[in-house]
């Protein structure tokens, strides 16, 4: 799916998720806590299927190799298909692709909620009220949802502006 993003500008929806899911690992859109400053900063890309034949984790993959140069702490991906505190233990963020069961989303949440990883889903239908942070929509004039009171059990923080571009979610099931 192409997205007109400017009036001379199309763009493929899955290098514009992967182009997000860089801007967030940011400081200027999230906040982690100091003291779990690592030295990797790894994404992981979980899905039931193949997470490494997602578009969106392809062209992650290619944005991350040009954007390591030079840099003291890397950026990782790590593709994750099976449900462990052990898959999930040294990722920041974890991307979790679309086709995604609802069932599976509980399993994940209960992992993450307490630690400090931020959760993003791939367009999933009440992932913000089941417990997920922050999904990636890109249907709306905001291309964002988030839940606040999630981030805060996570001890994660937005920007205001980061928030300002997202729907509010104030409903949660955790």
């Amino acid at each position: 799916m192409l997205i007109k993003i400017s009036n001379a500008q199309l763009v493929n929806a899955n290098e514009l998720k992967a182009e997000y899911l860089l801007n967030l690992e940011k400081s200027i859109c999230i906040s982690w806590p100091e003291d779990d400053l690592r030295k990797n900063f790894v994404i992981g890309i979980f899905s039931t299927r193949d997470p490494k034949s997602n578009p969106v984790a392809l062209f992650l993959e290619k944005k991350v190799k040009a954007k390591n140069i030079n840099r003291t702490s890397k950026l990782v991906i790590k593709y994750i298909d099976k449900i462990s505190e052990n898959g999930f233990n040294d990722c920041k963020m974890i991307f979790i692709i679309n086709e995604t069961e609802k069932s599976k989303l509980s399993e994940i949440f209960k992992y993450t909620q307490t630690k400090h990883i931020l959760t993003v889903g791939d367009n999933i239908k009440d992932f913000c009220i089941l417990g997920g942070h922050i999904n990636i929509t890109l249907a709306s004039e905001k291309q964002f949802q988030i839940n606040i009171a999630n981030m805060d059990l996570s001890q994660l923080r937005a920007s205001p502006g980061f928030i300002y571009l997202c729907e509010r979610i104030k409903e949660s099931k955790r």
